[in-house]
């Protein structure tokens, strides 16, 4: 069942929520390709880590910028997702260690997923109010 963005998830920055929003559309797209083959969910993967790190940048240059307290755990939380989908990518796409199918990218979807929405709303919304677009 794909990801849909709510209003409560907003954090109340533009530029943020569009970028959370693309994330639950990249994550829904990776989702479908899980039977389209490697080629495709290859793709999509490497799609979802550049836009999840420069997402994670910006939203930490705010949190920087607005003095937000709790940068250094949300940092730490953004980086283990990355380190989780670089691990994914190396050892399905790169080494081939593990053959990608329908379950492992199924597995992977559904820790994505589950990601995002605990991210957002036990970490993200903790933002709302506190930090703002300079």
């Amino acid at each position: 069942m794909p990801l849909e963005w709510r209003d409560q998830l907003s954090i109340g920055v533009p530029s943020i929520d569009a970028d959370h929003k693309q994330l639950i559309a990249i994550i829904n797209e990776f989702e479908a390709g899980s039977s389209a083959g490697a080629e495709r969910l290859q793709s999509v993967a490497r799609k979802l880590f550049q836009y999840a790190a420069s997402h994670f940048e910006r939203e930490e240059r705010l949190q920087v910028l607005n003095g937000y307290g709790r940068h250094q755990a949300h940092q730490a939380e953004h980086n283990a997702l990355l380190d989780s989908l670089e691990a994914f990518i190396q050892s399905h796409f790169i080494d081939r260690t593990k053959p990608i199918d329908t379950a492992s990218a199924a597995e992977m979807a559904a820790f994505l997923k589950h990601w995002l929405v605990d991210h957002l709303i036990h970490s993200d919304l903790k933002m709302k109010g506190l930090v703002t677009e300079r």
